[in-house]
């Protein structure tokens, strides 16, 4: 089982609770605190944040290079965004 935690640096931290101590994925970039994180209903080891910089971020902790893929700006609504992505 995975834990995502973010806060007020603007990075997620992903935890393994097999592996407690060590983070499985460490995700760093965003500009403004992180408002959201969510799993991925099909894919357990991605998942995405959302912003108060409008960005969203969809990371994979299996992956070499975490960030898989970044929405700038979308709208001013990015939650929708990371609503339809983890759908």
């Amino acid at each position: 089982m995975f834990i995502a935690t973010a806060g007020t640096d603007g990075a997620i931290h992903d935890w393994d609770s097999g592996q407690p101590g060590q983070a499985a994925l460490n995700l760093e970039g965003h500009g403004y605190p992180v408002r959201r994180v969510k799993f991925s209903p099909f894919i357990e080891t991605q998942l995405s944040s959302m912003s108060y910089d409008y960005t969203t971020r969809i990371g994979d902790h299996k992956l070499p290079s975490p960030c898989l893929k970044e929405y700038l700006k979308q709208s001013k609504n990015p939650l929708s965004l990371i609503d339809a992505i983890c759908r």
